[in-house]
């Protein structure tokens, strides 16, 4: 479990390395789009992985509401 989580996150961080690399806006759109690319990759890997569940992730959305 903790080996898939360290792969998963460190995808994430070469993420948020690489993708401004592909853009040449503002540093905040690329900060922004970095952001929100790489986040929806890593909550897309720790599904696929099954590191979190859908009952999981409902849980944590009914929280932040």
């Amino acid at each position: 479990q903790w080996l898939k989580l360290v792969f998963v996150g460190g995808f994430f961080m070469l993420l948020l390395y690489k993708i401004p690399t592909l853009f040449h806006f503002t540093l905040w759109v690329e900060v922004i789009f970095s952001v929100l690319i790489s986040g929806m990759v890593y909550l897309f890997l720790i599904y696929v992985f099954k590191i979190i569940d859908v009952d999981e992730i409902k849980r944590y959305v009914r929280l932040v509401r």
